[in-house]
């Protein structure tokens, strides 16, 4: 995932490596298609994965569900916080490039369903790029919930009181590695971690 800290990826290599110290890890960040990619390759043994499954040769245990929000500058908070659909479409935003299918598919769940374009000023291929440009002014952004309310309790940021969804987050592996040792392993260290 391009954003670790909701991944929870590190308290499920911490379990991983406290129930099994001779497995070496190597953490990479990819958007969802890269990492589906990637574990068709066998670049990647498991991958940590938002949105619905759809790769039939893969097999998705799902995690959690993350919370998303429509967050935009303070200084717009008025106009943010009435306006309606329209208007929030046709405000500055921030959107993902065509790498980021995730996002890409919960905005046109938000705004494409009502037959609504958003006005992209600036895209972005993670996360963490995304946040920062919000943070500065430039525009609009569906963002995780945490973060969007950590803007708000900071001062930087105004959320859409209606423009919300939520995306199911799974990890994945080649459906052959299903007895795979190694695989089994991590399985069980991200249900002992909660995530």
């Amino acid at each position: 995932s391009s954003d670790p800290l909701s991944s929870r990826i590190g308290m499920v290599v911490a379990d991983l490596r406290a129930q099994h110290p001779l497995i070496t890890v190597d953490v990479c960040a990819r958007a969802s298609a890269g990492t589906r990619q990637a574990l068709k390759t066998g670049e990647f043994d498991i991958g940590m994965l938002l949105g619905r499954p759809i790769d039939p040769d893969l097999t998705y245990y799902q995690l959690t569900t993350i919370n998303c929000r429509v967050a935009g500058p303070v200084a717009w908070k008025s106009q943010i916080e009435s306006a309606g659909w329209k208007a929030l479409a046709e405000l500055p935003w921030i959107t993902p490039n065509g790498t980021n299918h995730t996002y890409a598919f919960m905005l046109d769940q938000l705004f494409g369903v009502r037959g609504l374009e958003l006005n992209s000023v600036a895209r972005f291929d993670n996360a963490a790029l995304g946040r920062a440009l919000v943070h500065a002014g430039v525009g609009m952004l569906l963002m995780h919930e945490e973060y969007a309310l950590q803007g708000v309790n900071d001062g930087d940021l105004a959320l859409s009181p209606i423009a919300h969804t939520d995306c199911p987050q799974y990890i994945a592996h080649v459906t052959s590695r299903e007895n795979d040792p190694l695989i089994r392993a991590f399985i069980d260290a991200a249900s002992d971690a909660e995530v």
